[in-house]
C-alpha cells in the first residue's frame, strides 16, 4: 500500500473506540443522576408515605406553558397528598396537590407530542386557580393511573 494512501481502518477503528467509550461514559453519568435524583426524592419524602415511584418517568410538559417548553426525564413519585416531578438535571419541580386534581386520562398525544403509546396525563387546577394539565410517559401506566384514582377518592372522601 503506498504510503500516501490511508487505509479507512486506521480511521473507522479509533474513532468507534472513542464514540463506544463516550456513549458509555455518557450512559453511566446518566445513570449515576437518575440514581442520585432518586434516592433525593426519597430523601424529601422521609417519613411519608410513598405509594408509588418512577425513576424514570418522561416528561411532556404542562399544557400552561404551551409548546415551547423542553422534555426530558425525571423522577415521579406519589405520596400520601401530592403528586412530585423532578427532572434529572434539574433544581425545578413540579407539585401537584391530589385536592387539585381534577382528573386522570390516558392519551397517546400530550400538545402535539406523541411517542406512539399511552401516556399519563393529571388535569388540575393550578395555585392561580386555573385548569392545568400535565403528561408523563410512565413504565407502568395502570399502576400509577389506579394509584392516583384510589388515592383521589381517598382525599376527597376525607
Amino acid at each position: 500500500m503506498n504510503p500516501d494512501q490511508t487505509s479507512p481502518l486506521f480511521i473507522l477503528l479509533p474513532l468507534s473506540a472513542f464514540l463506544l467509550l463516550f456513549f458509555a461514559a455518557l450512559f453511566f453519568l446518566l445513570r449515576r443522576m437518575q440514581k442520585r435524583q432518586a434516592a433525593a426524592i426519597l430523601k424529601r419524602f422521609e417519613g411519608q408515605t410513598l405509594h408509588i415511584v418512577s425513576s424514570k418517568a418522561n416528561f411532556f410538559g404542562l399544557s400552561s406553558r404551551g409548546m415551547r417548553q423542553l422534555r426530558g426525564n425525571g423522577v415521579l413519585a406519589l405520596s400520601e397528598n401530592v403528586l412530585f416531578f423532578q427532572l434529572w438535571l434539574s433544581r425545578n419541580y413540579i407539585e401537584i396537590p391530589l385536592k387539585n386534581i381534577t382528573g386522570i386520562e390516558t392519551p397517546r398525544v400530550f400538545q402535539r407530542r406523541s411517542i406512539l403509546r399511552r401516556l399519563l396525563r393529571v388535569n388540575f387546577t393550578s395555585d392561580r386557580g386555573r385548569p392545568d394539565a400535565a403528561a408523563w410517559y410512565v413504565n407502568n401506566l395502570p399502576e400509577w393511573k389506579e394509584a392516583l384514582e384510589r388515592l383521589k377518592t381517598l382525599r376527597s372522601d376525607i
